[in-house]
């Protein structure tokens, strides 16, 4: 069980050698872990020049290939409480060894980043080219997500006055770049494109909110988290399901941009209206 996956498009810039460099610092880092040292693909220091079958060249973009690897994404019908907990005790255990790797104390450029987000939705609150199956669920949960917004940009500029201890994290821990054994348990993570030197709790944001998890879920998999992780920089957990809220209104109204951009219908319209009704269902999950 397993297949060929491409890791990620990385143009040929200086900050994507520096990305890369940061990858294989914490592949090094964790080489003698017991059960992290081949939880990222290994790849070659970054070169510049076309490394075959490393690098394929497409255009300005460089394609980092990884061999063969075991496992396949987990799938949302494979979610249970016990493969929650299992990926958060996971996560814990990574952020435990990584602690060390590219370490600062700074503001959260992700907080910055959800400030922006915000003003993008506040800016264009109905934008319904087309009709589409989930428009009138999605129209519900958009006038939430406008009553909410005022709250959430009042907590997110106090916060970003703060400073908050970060390290290298893998920040897109979507359950597709999750890959998972006949017994789901983890085997690789995949696509570190999004990796950078962040706050983290949101990796820890990011796979709750991937895995669809209620709140007592959440109550869970953040006392398994503080407990396997006793230098835990996570705040509170009403805080931490908030900038889940937060963010996963900020992908719904990203994915509807895409369901109404009439220029991208031609890419796969069903797997977009499947994004978008999980992500509704997310949303949904969050609240109960």
């Amino acid at each position: 069980m397993g297949q060929l996956f491409a890791l990620r498009a990385w143009p040929n810039t200086p900050a994507s050698r520096s990305k890369i460099e940061d990858w294989n610092l914490v592949v090094t880092h964790l080489a003698t872990s017991s059960r992290n040292a081949r939880l990222f693909p290994k790849i070659e220091k970054w070169r510049g020049e076309l490394l075959q079958p490393l690098f394929q060249t497409i255009n300005d973009f460089h394609w980092t290939l990884a061999s063969w690897l075991e496992g396949r994404p987990l799938s949302a019908e494979s979610i249970s409480e016990s493969v929650r907990l299992q990926l958060v005790e996971r996560l814990a255990i990574l952020h435990r060894e990584t602690d060390s790797v590219q370490t600062c104390t700074k503001s959260s450029l992700a907080i910055q980043e959800r400030l922006h987000g915000l003003k993008a939705i506040a800016s264009s609150p109905s934008n319904w080219k087309r009709s589409h199956p989930l428009e009138v669920r999605l129209r519900s949960t958009m006038r939430d997500i406008q009553n909410e917004s005022p709250f959430w940009e009042k907590f997110l500029r106090i916060e970003s006055l703060r400073d908050r201890k970060q390290h290298w994290i893998v920040r897109d821990l979507w359950r597709e770049n999750l890959l998972v054994d006949e017994h789901f348990h983890l085997l690789s993570i995949v696509d570190l494109g999004a990796s950078r030197v962040e706050w983290p709790v949101f990796d820890f944001v990011r796979l709750m909110g991937s895995l669809n998890a209620t709140m007592k879920s959440w109550a869970n998999a953040y006392e398994v988290y503080q407990s396997f992780m006793p230098s835990s920089t996570l705040p509170e957990l009403a805080v931490c399901v908030m900038l889940h809220r937060i963010s996963t209104a900020i992908s719904i109204a990203y994915w509807n941009d895409k369901l109404n951009d009439e220029t991208l219908q031609y890419l796969h319209p069903d797997r977009m209206l499947a994004r978008m009704s999980e992500l509704l269902d997310i949303w949904d999950n969050s609240e109960t």
